[in-house]
């Protein structure tokens, strides 16, 4: 009988295909599991206090996991603008990020919220806002944008830092100054209610525009501008206005999220809500040595407006009509108002007495309680027309 040689090698074949275990070797070790990767996303370098919760946040959720979910830090804009960012987490090229509440706004328009002025002008405000109904609110709807909100951070209460001499014997005032403000028209109409002429000048180009002298202040927290080369003894003044507060909002892709097991999901936020509630502590007590810095240094004089230079007829009617547009999306009629109006009385106790904190910045001998808030009395009401939300 005669056989081709292909038919003759088959059995040898298969004999080496055989798994090695029949040979009397040791079987291969199988590959490890597949680690989850889970990209973060962050504008701003390490050096800045929400970027180092999300160092203390992947280590976390890295050893709680015994490394089956890999945190890597994308931070300094290594995934572009917050906007940028926040499109490719909504593509699945990222599973979570650090994000501003305006950058949120564009998406989400309820997120203006958190940008009413003087909604928050005190820590312990920005603490007590954690975990409240108006959070739960936002939080819920968020998920409809597919994103899981675990918690937030701060870069602190913004202020204006002021390079426009004073006249001899004034005090520098920030009325009407031309000041450089975030890139959002919100923002542009904002300040224009507070009293300032806002720019939205690139950052690239600030330094040289102060210098020439036709950017006058710039907008911004003592976090950002104590990074900044420009802030420096050429400056006048750093109005201590606390008419916004800068929130981060940390969130995370919600179907990823969903793909995890019940145990990983438990780890992530039991981790977010150790780290982020610390961390947004750290944020506040960072402003306060800085403005300590700033105070004791002398390089310029730290001004805090009266409620009256601040809540201006303009600031009123214009808050007055964010409130309600934001009461409507958020489905809570004065829910916004009755919070302003807390936050105000409590600013207005603060001012006339001393600070119990003596860690707390010097404040101005002349200041004075605040305007009444909007909406409070028939008598002070601004009208209001209606403006869609954007």
């Amino acid at each position: 009988m005669r056989h081709s040689w292909p038919a003759l090698l088959l059995p040898f074949f298969l004999w080496v295909l055989l798994p090695s275990s029949l040979h009397g070797e040791p079987a291969a070790t199988p590959p490890a599991e597949a680690f989850i990767p889970m990209r973060l996303a962050a504008l701003h370098k390490g050096d800045v206090t929400y970027v180092q919760a999300l160092t203390r946040l992947a280590r976390a959720i890295e050893e709680g996991s015994n490394k089956q979910i890999r945190p890597e830090l994308l931070a300094n804009g290594k995934k572009g603008s917050e906007e940028s960012a926040l499109q490719e987490q909504f593509q699945g090229n990222l599973e979570g990020g650090f994000y501003s509440a305006l950058t949120l706004a564009r998406q989400l328009p309820a997120f203006r919220t958190l940008t009413t002025p003087l909604l928050f002008n005190r820590p312990e405000q920005v603490r007590a806002f954690v975990g409240s109904p108006l959070d739960a609110t936002l939080r819920e709807l968020a998920k409809s944008k597919n994103l899981l909100i675990l918690g937030y951070s701060s870069y602190g209460f913004y202020g204006v830092l002021n390079f426009r001499p004073a006249g001899s014997g004034k005090t520098p005032s920030f009325q009407e100054l031309t000041a450089r403000v975030p890139d959002d028209p919100w923002m542009i109409e904002l300040h224009q209610a507070l009293g300032l002429r806002p720019s939205a000048l690139p950052s690239a180009d600030l330094s040289e525009a102060i210098s020439a002298g036709w950017i006058q202040g710039v907008v911004a927290t003592p976090e950002l501008l104590n990074r900044a080369s420009f802030a420096n003894t050429n400056a006048a003044a750093f109005h201590l206005t606390r008419h916004l507060h800068g929130w981060m909002v940390f969130a995370i892709h919600l179907n990823w999220f969903n793909g995890l097991t019940p145990e990983q999901q438990e780890l992530i936020t039991k981790a977010a809500a150790s780290v982020l509630p610390q961390n947004l502590d750290l944020a506040l007590a960072q402003e306060q040595k800085i403005l300590n810095k700033w105070s004791s240094e002398n390089h310029f004089s730290i001004q805090t407006p009266s409620g009256n230079e601040l809540v201006t007829k303009p600031l009123k009617a214009l808050t007055q009509k964010h409130a309600q547009e934001m009461e409507s999306l958020l489905n809570a009629p004065g829910a916004v108002i009755q919070l302003w109006n807390q936050n105000q009385q409590a600013a207005s106790q603060n001012r006339r007495e001393p600070a119990a904190n003596p860690s707390e910045p010097v404040r101005n001998a002349n200041s004075a309680r605040p305007a009444p808030p909007p909406g409070s009395t028939p008598a002070t009401r601004e009208p209001v027309k209606s403006r869609t939300a954007p």
